[in-house]
């Protein structure tokens, strides 16, 4: 297992679980996953 692999999804999915809580919160459009 690589480990900068392994970094990069976590950091990916923390941003993915961000963007969407807070459409979630504001009940958005999907538009804020494009960014």
């Amino acid at each position: 297992m690589k480990i900068k692999t392994l970094l990069k999804l976590s950091v990916a999915e923390g941003i993915a679980g961000k963007i969407f809580s807070i459409g979630k919160q504001e009940n958005m459009h999907p538009l804020p996953l494009l960014y």
